[in-house]
């Protein structure tokens, strides 16, 4: 059995001939360069969906905006959850700070325009957002659910926060928003993510495994 993350396979534990092998991050041909004195955009990406813990972060960042009204909050994706996240936008009156718009074919370059990214899932296989928010230089906060916590090393690439814990979130973004350079610091070693798991070394782990099970040479 094959499984992309170290959290999986700790679940899986007990079974036999259990391998990890996480998925390919490749280098994304944009990267950011700068941070900002003080940030102005954070941003998330994923499916609007209860796991995705969207909730926690517009409630983390309402916690925010009335001393940070410069702070806006993007969140890119699509699916069930819209209404009721719009419903909570609105009961907070966020509407003119946090904004939904849905899917987008552009994301790199959205990223690179952020100061900050979110992500605060209950649970996740590996997750690619996260990973490409890091490869292109984003400083992170993220839950420290499965997944998230395969990827993220605190303090040093990121910063990760206990699953749903709005208090917490709400106070590590403020840290990192008024930080410039622990953003730079974070968002340059984030950049790292890209060689952990450049695609020629999973692509070898892959090669290994045939090999291993078939007897043949590749």
């Amino acid at each position: 059995m094959v499984v992309q993350t170290q959290s999986a396979a700790d679940f899986f534990k007990n079974l036999r001939n259990l391998l990890v092998i996480p998925n390919a991050v490749k280098k994304p041909s944009l990267q950011k360069i700068t941070a900002l004195d003080q940030a102005k955009h954070i941003i998330s990406v994923g499916r609007l969906c209860p796991f995705k813990g969207f909730d926690t972060l517009i409630q983390a960042f309402a916690r925010l905006y009335s001393n940070y009204p410069h702070l806006r909050l993007t969140i890119y994706g699509e699916g069930n959850e819209r209404e009721h996240l719009q419903s909570l936008i609105n009961s907070l009156n966020l509407q003119e700070r946090v904004s939904l718009p849905g899917a987008t074919q552009e994301i790199h370059q959205k990223l690179v325009e952020a100061d900050l990214f979110v992500f605060p899932s209950l649970y996740e296989g590996f997750p690619n957002a996260l990973a490409e928010a890091m490869s292109a230089g984003l400083p992170v906060i993220a839950s420290n659910c499965s997944g998230n916590i395969d990827i993220v090393r605190d303090g040093m690439d990121g910063r990760l926060f206990p699953v749903g814990d709005v208090l917490k979130l709400a106070a590590l973004m403020e840290e990192l928003v008024c930080d410039p350079n622990t953003r730079g610091h974070l968002g340059e070693e984030a950049k790292t993510v890209a060689e952990r798991f450049h695609p020629d070394l999973i692509f070898h782990k892959w090669d290994q495994l045939i090999r291993e099970a078939t007897g043949q040479i590749i």
